[in-house]
């Protein structure tokens, strides 16, 4: 399918919306709102390793005022892994090239903001559509530019995947960082938990440089949302977000993999009041795509999400089949009991 063409689709079917929030979170996948758990400081955000390594950019409405984001984002989506520059910068930018004629996908340039080309009289912003007469009465002819080359995509090109050791070497980092499995963090000591810290942020330095090379490959999303679930256990700004986020992500590239579900309400289960539902669903979905090897797992989550909710019969049912698989799982048996002593 041809480029333009492929970012005039995006455009038409992408929300409207999108500045609801105050801030946000953009990469390839998308926009990201972090309003619901975030604990990262305005000041602090452009100091995150997703914004030093350019797989992500915190940002607030205020900021994205120039457009340059929406259309980094627009152009990310179309299939081209884009540089972002700012508005001020595209003119002398090697990867923009000025056109006489605007196509869907092409931008348009003023002064102090951009806007991406959407049908021949209209033009789209993060926050909405704007016809180009107004926006050129208002502000002045546009220029014209187009980021690289118009290109073919094959869209049934083989999604590249990461190699099985590529994977293991995920896998070590996770295993090095087990104590942070279980939250809250059952960790005490100081020292402790700076080596855990320092061993994460090396996890995932390792971790989105693979995503960066294997984007669309759910083993690798996956890997990575669990590792930073991990972060969030250790507190560490924005790891739930961006563990969400990849999560999320997983789901939709591997919509059968009962791991996504399972990791998903996993973190849904960690996070606390309001998000037991939303654990629930996950726990579910995933029973539906499991293997047998994965139910223990999905039964203890169920059973917490339903127990946090008050659905003590239900609760108790699920609990029991873990406990009947495994009748001396000391944890299992421990949980049934709190379920039993609870309010009805």
């Amino acid at each position: 399918m041809n480029l333009l063409l492929r970012l005039f689709l995006i455009l038409l079917v992408f929300p409207a919306n999108l500045m609801a929030a105050s801030f946000h979170w953009v990469d390839y996948d998308g926009f990201h709102s972090v309003d619901q758990v975030t604990k990262v400081p305005l000041a602090n955000r452009l100091e995150l390793p997703m914004v030093k390594n350019q797989i992500s950019f915190p940002f607030t409405e205020e900021e994205d005022s120039d457009g340059a984001m929406y259309a980094w984002f627009v152009l990310n989506q179309s299939g081209l892994k884009a540089i972002y520059i700012k508005t001020e910068d595209i003119p002398k930018s090697s990867f923009y090239s000025k056109v006489e004629q605007p196509k869907p996908g092409d931008i348009a340039w003023w002064k102090n903001f951009v806007a991406v080309v959407n049908k021949p009289d209209f033009l789209m912003r993060a926050h909405a559509e704007q016809s180009r007469k107004i926006l050129e009465k208002k502000h002045g002819k546009a220029a014209w530019y187009r980021y690289g080359m118009a290109i073919e995509i094959n869209n049934q090109a083989a999604v590249k995947t990461a190699s099985k050791n590529d994977l293991k070497t995920s896998d070590k980092w996770l295993a090095l960082l087990d104590r942070t499995a279980e939250y809250p963090l059952q960790v005490k000591e100081p020292v402790e938990i700076e080596k855990l810290k320092n061993d994460w942020n090396q996890a995932i330095a390792n971790a989105e440089s693979l995503r960066s090379d294997f984007p669309e490959d759910p083993q690798v999303s996956r890997r990575l949302g669990v590792l930073y679930r991990r972060g969030f256990t250790l507190d560490m700004p924005g790891a739930w977000e961006r563990a969400e986020a990849y999560l999320l992500r997983t789901t939709t590239l591997a919509p059968k993999s009962a791991e996504a579900h399972i990791s998903l309400g996993i973190l849904y289960g960690d996070t606390g009041d309001g998000f037991e539902k939303h654990a629930e669903s996950q726990f579910r979905t995933a029973f539906k795509l499991a293997r047998k090897d994965q139910l223990p797992y999905i039964w203890w989550g169920l059973a917490i999400a339903l127990h946090k909710q008050g659905k003590k019969s239900e609760a108790l049912k699920t609990i029991g089949y873990l406990i009947k698989q495994r009748p001396n799982d000391v944890k299992a048996l421990k949980l049934r009991e709190q379920i039993l002593r609870s309010d009805s």
